[in-house]
């Protein structure tokens, strides 16, 4: 996926992806970075959440959990 992140670095899924699979692998500060660099998109937002809440960083994970629900109130 690194590869990949080199020649579309932007790309807002492959991003998220990268990130799942890096909070998948225990790889939990590089996937924080990758969920925040997906930017404002509500799936970002919530794994950015769960990240910082399993680091501990409790008042950083309620926000991101408030912006995924703000982005996406219906889901």
């Amino acid at each position: 996926m690194r590869a990949a992140l080199e020649l579309a670095p932007a790309d807002t899924n492959l991003l998220l992806a990268t990130a799942v699979a890096e909070s998948q692998a225990g790889l939990l500060e590089d996937a924080l970075t990758h969920s925040k660099q997906a930017g404002n998109v509500a799936g970002a937002k919530d794994l950015s959440g769960h990240i910082e809440e399993e680091i501990g960083e409790y008042a950083k994970a309620s926000e991101a959990y408030q912006a995924a629900v703000a982005l996406a109130p219906d889901k």
